[in-house]
């Protein structure tokens, strides 16, 4: 809510405070190939919708976000099935997202959120 929008920028130091999930996917020595975020739906209203089933308009969640070098951090591994895992290393980025909801919000608030990957 812009309420929260507005208080977290008076509580927090600027490096703190929390900003909306939207990334851009890259390569390195690349422009962008795409856009990640994670967007509040809403199954109540029918809206406008783009050429992809997207729905326009929608904001990303805000969150806060901590990032951690590459260079002074331990290689992650992922499992992809019983014989294999991959390895991966870099940056590493932390999100943490609170989801505010006051009075009747709760109760009107339809829908969920989405994960929505864009490519250019």
């Amino acid at each position: 809510t812009e309420f929260i929008l507005f208080h977290n920028r008076k509580l927090f130091k600027n490096e703190f405070v929390p900003k909306p999930f939207c990334h851009a996917i890259r390569r390195p020595e690349h422009y962008p190939d795409g856009v990640l975020s994670i967007e509040k739906t809403d199954n109540g209203d029918l809206g406008d919708f783009d050429d992809f089933g997207t729905k326009k308009n929608t904001d990303p969640v805000v969150t806060f976000m901590r990032k951690i070098e590459g260079s002074s951090s331990a290689p992650m591994f992922f499992p992809i099935n019983a014989a294999t895992s991959v390895e991966f290393t870099g940056e590493r980025f932390l999100h943490a997202w609170i989801c505010h909801e006051f009075g009747k919000e709760r109760e009107s608030r339809r829908g969920g959120f989405n994960l929505v990957a864009r490519a250019r």
